[in-house]
């Protein structure tokens, strides 16, 4: 929808021409709780010194986390598994009522496109079909960017090493798998 000269309002998400572009478009950030963790390292840099300071003891605790720590269906289901009390008596985790409702929950959720203005993967799922329906893009505008995009920056600036390190890390959180897999299903 034209909202002035050359003022496009383009809404939730979606495909649209602008201009005689096909634009997919998508708004807002993942509902972090509707979809599974992002990939570790998918940005790492080939080659990289490991034994950096401070590098190897954060990803020793994160690799340890991830290993031992309890799955992601635990995570959303039960995020306690037992509570001391300030008696000293220890209670268990959520009752099977808590359980049923935080289900429900989920699950309805999961019928949603947005929720409080994050997407979730009915919206991305929608807007891959949105795009084949489409024949294809021409440009896809979204507010982060796809995990994997800084893949290749190593070999493209061999002497800027510093400068591709902080790109690398200011673009990791706000990097989403989801918008990745849109991008590959996209094309543009």
């Amino acid at each position: 929808e034209e909202v002035g000269p050359n003022l496009h309002f383009l809404g939730h998400f979606g495909v649209t021409t602008v201009a005689g572009l096909k634009v997919a478009f998508l708004s807002g950030r993942r509902h972090a709780d509707l979809f599974s963790e992002e990939p570790a390292a998918a940005d790492e840099e080939e080659g990289s010194a490991q034994g950096a300071a401070g590098a190897t003891a954060a990803g020793s605790a994160e690799d340890l986390r991830q290993k031992y720590a309890a799955q992601d269906g635990d995570k959303v289901l039960m995020p306690t598994s037992a509570v001391t009390t300030s008696a000293g008596m220890t209670k268990q985790g959520p009752s099977w009522e808590d359980l049923k409702e935080k289900e429900k929950q989920v699950a309805f959720q999961r019928t949603q496109l947005f929720i409080e203005g994050c997407y979730t993967p009915l919206a991305i799922e929608r807007l891959i079909e949105e795009v084949a329906d489409a024949g294809g893009v021409d440009l896809l505008l979204t507010s982060e960017w796809p995990t994997g995009c800084m893949r290749g920056v190593p070999r493209a600036w061999p002497e800027e090493m510093e400068t591709r390190r902080l790109v690398k890390v200011a673009a990791k959180p706000c990097s989403s798998q989801p918008v990745a897999e849109l991008a590959a299903a996209a094309e543009p």
